[in-house]
């Protein structure tokens, strides 16, 4: 079962594996708050950089992050994670609190459709 959260959000029995899918690696985190990390399936950094401004657009972002997906580099990577998620439960950890306009969304639903 493949769930999200939030960097931010408590550690728990329940998420299984968890992969931190950023481009970059938290800087409060300590080593063990992931199993995984793949930066390969985070955000371009452009984006990070304009996140807070207003040069942002959700549809924009998401029809380009989709593509990004289709990369035939990620293939093996992005399989290897939905085989684990029909076996046990694996949690997409990103930065955003508010998973709705956050790419662990799309990656999610992208990985519930391999």
């Amino acid at each position: 079962m493949l769930k999200t959260k939030s960097i931010h959000d408590p550690i728990e029995a329940s998420d299984g594996t968890r992969i931190l899918v950023s481009s970059i690696w938290p800087k409060f985190a300590a080593d063990k708050i992931v199993d995984m990390w793949f930066p390969e399936l985070g955000s371009p950094l452009e984006l990070i950089k304009n996140w807070q401004g207003q040069k942002f657009d959700w549809k924009i972002f998401k029809q380009d992050y989709l593509q990004r997906l289709n990369n035939p580099q990620l293939q093996s990577t992005l399989r290897h994670i939905a085989e684990s998620a029909s076996k046990g439960n694996v949690t997409l950890i990103g930065h955003p609190k508010d998973s709705s306009k956050c790419h662990r969304i799309l990656l999610k639903e992208y990985l519930e459709q391999i």
